[in-house]
């Protein structure tokens, strides 16, 4: 908020045609676009509030008291979504990560011509060098990296990893902060490993050893941890609502199931668990698709985006 103060005071002057601004950090830089007359562009990086926070609260009420996290009425406060209300309101345009964001936003009323889809850029440098074979030296770990909660489904991956006695035969491995009770992991002991939060080079020696990623979220915008699995050449099973529908091709270089549904999420990691040449020519497919969309093709592509808005903007006026 700082920040945006001070942008409206010392770098949006008379003249300025274009403000872009990201969720809950732009309401003051917007106001002032429109006084001196600017477009504005919106960086939205998950769904509608309200979407997030109904799925949410189901899933506290399903799950009461598991997670260690705030819960929805600690993070939606009123003053807090008033201003996510008011930013989007004084957007022209809205740039998401994925269709589960913007078909969130229609939802709500926001007109669908307003809303760009554009998928976070994959990061090359995560990929490892190609060795031959390398594919099929994978290890029999299957990995979820996440601030591991409700929020990311590891609740929902335990439950089902225990039902499909996946642990006889592969090891589900959770990087990141653990954010559910110990209550709730007795009941999970010996099923899974905890790596906890890792830095960058450790972690993508995580990826690269891994057979799988796994990631059944409830509210994502895009995921980086998707990207950052794709570009390290593995394949994939995450939900629809993680930012990955309308990116990868299910059956491709992964798999994709409804959150909520545990039965569809079972089905989906027996099958590529079970599957061993599909799941190493997934991991092929996962890296070309990092390899064909880099943050070098997202500017170019945000850069037309940019243009032909402006461009329907000066027909219009």
């Amino acid at each position: 908020a700082a920040i945006d103060r001070l942008a409206t005071r010392r770098a949006i002057p008379e003249g300025t045609a274009l403000v872009l601004g990201r969720e809950d950090g732009c309401l003051s830089s917007f106001q002032r676009a429109k006084q001196v007359g600017a477009r504005t562009v919106y960086d939205l990086p998950t769904a509608h509030h309200t979407t997030v926070r109904r799925i949410l609260e189901r899933e506290e009420a399903l799950f009461p008291n598991i997670c260690t996290l705030p819960g929805t009425r600690s993070v939606f406060t009123p003053r807090r979504t008033q201003r996510k209300r008011q930013e989007l309101s004084a957007a022209d345009l809205i740039v998401v990560g994925s269709a589960f964001v913007r078909r969130s936003l229609v939802e709500e009323g926001y007109a669908a011509e307003r809303i760009v889809v554009l998928p976070s850029g994959c990061d090359d440098s995560w990929a490892g060098p190609r060795g031959s074979g390398a594919e099929r030296r994978r290890s029999p770990v299957v990995l979820h990296v996440a601030h591991l909660g409700v929020r990311k489904g590891t609740h929902r991956l335990l439950r089902v990893w225990r039902r499909l006695k996946a642990y006889r035969h592969f090891r589900l491995r959770l990087v990141g902060d653990m954010c559910l009770s110990r209550r709730f992991l007795a009941d999970y002991r010996g099923c899974y490993e905890h790596a906890g939060r890792l830095d960058r080079s450790a972690l993508a020696a995580e990826y690269r050893a891994a057979c799988l990623f796994v990631l059944p979220a409830a509210a994502e915008g895009c995921a980086a941890v998707i990207l950052e699995a794709l570009s390290c050449g593995v394949p994939i099973v995450v939900s629809r609502n993680s930012g990955a529908e309308g990116f990868i091709e299910p059956g491709r270089e992964g798999l994709l199931h409804d959150f909520g549904d545990d039965d569809e999420l079972a089905a989906r990691l027996d099958w590529v668990l079970s599957h061993p040449l599909e799941r190493v020519e997934m991991g092929r497919a996962a890296r070309r698709k990092a390899e064909a969309w880099t943050w070098r093709e997202y500017r170019a592509r945000f850069l037309a985006e940019l243009d032909e808005f402006t461009a329907r903007q000066r027909a219009a006026a």
